[in-house]
């Protein structure tokens, strides 16, 4: 479940800052919004010559007030959530451990967006709405050749169907529905990056510029996200106006919020690029109609190509009959390869973290579902989280990752129990806090775990 409130939200944040950077660091130059609005409509020209599509309507482009905005973001979370969801949804993340510490969800992706972001598109508007408005001109119409695709694709792929309509999916299989975000978000950072390419170095035909622009996405797709936040805070300058101050707090939001935006533009970018590179924009616009069905796909994209690696939807309907009716069941997702990666980095020891290690681990993800439940009487809680991977050596490194971050994040834990020899499902116990158990469980390709205040549920599954 990979930040489903911001599939909504298609905006460019500030990680943009380095793509400039990449090419040239540009003059500060007094900005005039309604300048670069009149420069649109040949931005629009310029975008439908690296796409080879044709815009069919005129595209709106207005500045929104900071309050307008924020009424924005919260219409995006009520919709998709409501407050008591939306609560459920963070006590659920704080449980698994992708996020460190409770918080109003509302609030924070207020703060984040507010801060991060430079414009974006409504696909029920129909508008590109800019936020930011003191950056250098060239700054601007880089944002709004980003923001102007999205209307192109919109025109032809009906965004708000592809990712917005279906909110009963969105909230079932979140890892699903950010693959289509990141198709969506990584689409439009290749024309935007193609459009600097060509701007910056004078190019008359895109083509030529394709292999400039698969270097750069290849070459920061390399990165790992730290690596990426550093230079973004480094590359800040005048030039980006209010989004400078906003680079340099970005360490300090959460990082399953930041990285799971940052994948969207930078890793869906990889993505489409792999596409294109093999079968050019008629195979770009093939994945609207087959899009990626999990992160996944998004982070190995040769998995989209032949015959897909599926994801497997790993359900426990018998998790309902196993539990009392005191026991509410308040939110089940599907964390993905990438919400795993990042839970593994979040935790890793920071001095001597190892990057490709800890992809490594992560990868071979086949599939997960985890469920996070209350009981009504005595206020106790549980997750029950189970993982299926390619290979039992996947599902091993796996295991050996997640047993170090258990030491990382619950450093006076302690053993309470194991399974014993021949048994069916391989297990270990322990009293990570006081009163708080946890089950981690392996047979072959399964891993699974239970997470509970109440001891008596560890053996619900997996016995």
């Amino acid at each position: 479940m990979l930040m489903k409130v911001l599939i909504k939200i298609t905006a460019v944040i500030a990680i943009i800052a380095w793509v400039c950077s990449v090419f040239a660091q540009v003059p500060v130059i007094s900005k005039v919004v309604e300048d670069a609005f009149k420069r649109s409509e040949s931005i629009c020209r310029e975008v439908e010559k690296i796409r080879i599509l044709k815009f069919k309507n005129k595209v709106i482009t207005e500045v929104q007030s900071k309050e307008d905005f924020k009424k924005f973001v919260k219409k995006s979370v009520d919709e998709q959530y409501g407050d008591e969801n939306a609560n459920w949804y963070v006590k659920a993340l704080v449980k698994m451990g992708v996020l460190e510490k409770d918080m109003d969800l509302t609030a924070t992706l207020i703060k984040i967006l507010e801060g991060q972001a430079a414009a974006h598109y409504d696909p029920e508007t129909k508008k590109c709405n800019l936020l930011i408005t003191d950056m250098d001109p060239l700054m601007l119409d880089l944002v709004l050749s980003h923001e102007l695709y999205h209307a192109l694709q919109d025109q032809y792929f009906n965004l708000y169907d592809f990712i917005l309509k279906d909110v009963k999916a969105m909230r079932d299989n979140g890892d699903a529905m950010f693959g289509k975000q990141c198709l969506v978000e990584g689409d439009a950072t290749l024309v935007m990056m193609a459009w600097m390419v060509i701007k910056q170095g004078g190019i008359t035909d895109p083509a030529l510029a394709d292999p400039m622009v698969s270097m750069a996405i290849n070459m920061q797709g390399a990165m790992d996200y730290d690596t990426i936040m550093n230079m973004a805070e480094n590359s800040a300058t005048a030039s980006l106006g209010g989004l400078t101050a906003s680079i340099k707090d970005m360490k300090d939001l959460p990082r399953y919020f930041m990285e799971s935006i940052y994948a969207t533009y930078i890793q869906g970018a990889m993505m489409v690029n792999f596409v294109k590179t093999k079968g050019g924009w008629n195979a770009v616009g093939d994945l609207y109609k087959n899009p990626p069905q999990s992160t996944e796909q998004v982070l190995h994209p040769e998995k989209l190509s032949g015959q897909r690696d599926l994801p497997v939807d790993v359900r426990l309907p018998e998790l309902k009959t196993k539990l009392s009716e005191k026991w509410l069941l308040g939110e089940e997702d599907v964390l993905g390869e990438l919400g795993i990666k990042i839970l593994l980095e979040i935790w890793a020891n920071k001095e001597s973290r190892d990057p490709v290690a800890i992809s490594t681990a992560a990868a071979g993800w086949g599939g997960d579902r985890y469920y996070f439940l209350t009981n009504n009487e005595t206020g106790k809680d549980l997750l029950v989280w189970k993982t299926v991977w390619d290979t039992p050596q996947d599902a091993g490194e796996f295991v050996t990752a997640y047993r170090m971050i258990l030491s990382s994040r619950f450093p006076k834990m302690r053993k309470a129990g194991q399974s014993n020899p021949g048994d069916k499902f391989m297990y270990q116990i322990w009293e990570i806090e006081p009163g708080r158990f946890l089950k981690l469980v392996r047979q072959d390709q399964m891993v699974g775990i239970i997470d509970s205040t109440d001891r008596s549920c560890l053996d619900i599954m997996w016995q």
